[in-house]
């Protein structure tokens, strides 16, 4: 069965800013990678680029990178020795790690917001310290942002 993702404008123009970037010795880092839009992504990568995919694998899957050329390192962003460690030599950073279910964010909300927002800050501190540059970026489905 063929499964066709639709990607957005704004995915086409990343997509389209990092391919022209990349080289063979490029490393990518998919956080949250485990899950249905990291699958795609390092799938789009996997034969341009060295892959690394940490997840905690909470809500995505090690069967969603079956196939795929890829590292998977199974941590949590909050674990900021993992974090340190992965981003290490990398290039380019894909942050999708997330509490993404709405009813466990109402029902777990101070850990919706460790994760979310805990673990973004770690993944940009991490960053910072690695000196990679970033280009931040936010997407809506709200019409009104």
């Amino acid at each position: 069965m063929d499964l066709r993702v639709s990607i957005s404008p704004l995915q086409r123009t990343i997509a389209g800013l990092v391919e022209g970037l990349l080289h063979s010795s490029m490393r990518v880092l998919i956080t949250g990678g485990a899950g249905f839009i990291g699958r795609h992504i390092c799938e789009h990568f996997q034969h341009r680029a060295e892959v690394r995919v940490p997840d905690n694998l909470r809500s995505g899957f090690e069967s969603n990178l079956s196939g795929l050329k890829c590292q998977l390192i199974v941590g949590s962003i909050l674990d900021r020795d993992v974090v340190k460690e992965v981003i290490k030599g990398v290039d380019f950073v894909f942050h999708l790690a997330a509490m993404v279910s709405v009813q466990q964010s109402v029902q777990k909300a101070n850990e919706c917001a460790e994760i979310n927002a805990g673990g973004t800050a770690i993944v940009l501190e991490e960053a910072a310290r690695a000196q990679l540059g970033c280009n931040l970026r936010r997407q809506s489905n709200d019409s009104k942002n």
